[in-house]
């Protein structure tokens, strides 16, 4: 399970502040929980009707709770680009990647595409991979993948892209 809150503030039409915060309990992995917070900059570098593309980095702090109850905190880097083609009026690709770079270094990767079924409902399928270079001892590999279904109001899905 994963929860993730983020705050922005508009510098300019392209630059933001931003500040986010998430909580992760993923026991499978080797996870009790992991909470990281992260704060920078941001630049949109594409943002039309088309295509948009946006950069953001910043320093973090990760905690993580270990299954086996040992447990770390750690200062960290944090970078991430995401691209998004509207591909028809109802329809958008989106491809996400994230790096928390610590002594256990963190990539993440979104491939999604987002349907508009009707004004209020849509649709979002997603593909996404996680790749830790130290992960715990009790999980099963460095590269740990998910397919996600989402289906719910429109706000919602447009709030978490």
């Amino acid at each position: 399970m994963r929860w993730v809150g983020v705050a922005v503030t508009t510098m300019t039409d392209f630059d933001y502040l931003f500040g986010q915060a998430s909580w992760l309990t993923d026991r499978y992995n080797g996870y009790r929980q992991r909470d990281v917070a992260t704060a920078g900059y941001g630049r949109q570098f594409l943002n039309g009707p088309v295509h948009s593309f946006r950069f953001e980095f910043g320093p973090g702090v990760r905690y993580d709770e270990y299954t086996d109850g040992d447990t770390e905190t750690q200062p960290l880097g944090y970078a991430s680009g995401t691209y998004a083609w509207q591909m028809t009026d109802n329809a958008k690709f989106s491809q996400g990647v994230s790096v928390f770079g610590a002594d256990d270094t963190t990539v993440n990767s979104e491939t999604a595409l987002n349907v508009a079924i009707n004004a209020h409902f849509g649709l979002k399928v997603a593909y996404n991979v996680t790749w830790n270079s130290e992960p715990p001892a009790s999980a099963p590999e460095h590269t740990d993948s998910q397919n996600h279904g989402l289906s719910g109001l429109q706000n919602v899905i447009a709030a978490g892209q």
